[in-house]
């Protein structure tokens, strides 16, 4: 039996949810229509922690954890019931805003926002 497949970077793979980078979320609506176009493969590059500055999915500082850019934060149920987005501060929704609509991937406002984000659902998650 043959196989068709794909290989990309999760960080390309980005969606109108996304938050300005491919996140695992993503790879939902990606492999249903990689599937309704005869494809059952799909290889990602590296998805490791990098350092603060670094984009090289192959420059990770560990192959045991996933770089936390890559969480689709509109799914923790801490980071919702932190309230979300709303929650941010505003800087923190303009730069989102503004990464969601760049052409290119913004490494370190991703990061921040994120690093943000996490900051709040981990909170929520202590308060609890």
């Amino acid at each position: 039996m043959r196989h068709a497949g794909v290989s990309l970077p999760l960080f390309s793979a980005t969606s109108s949810q996304s938050w300005g980078i491919g996140d695992l979320r993503d790879l939902v609506p990606l492999s249903a229509w990689l599937g309704s176009g005869g494809f059952d493969r799909l290889m990602l590059l590296p998805i490791g922690v990098v350092a603060p500055g670094d984009t090289s999915p192959y420059s990770a500082q560990s192959t045991m954890a996933i770089d936390p850019m890559y969480i689709a934060l509109d799914a923790v149920p801490d980071f919702a019931r932190a309230g979300g987005i709303g929650a941010l501060s505003d800087d923190a929704r303009q730069a989102l805003a503004g990464v969601r609509a760049s052409a290119r991937i913004p490494y370190a406002p991703v990061r921040q926002i994120k690093d943000d984000a996490l900051r709040l659902a981990f909170a929520e998650f202590f308060r609890e």
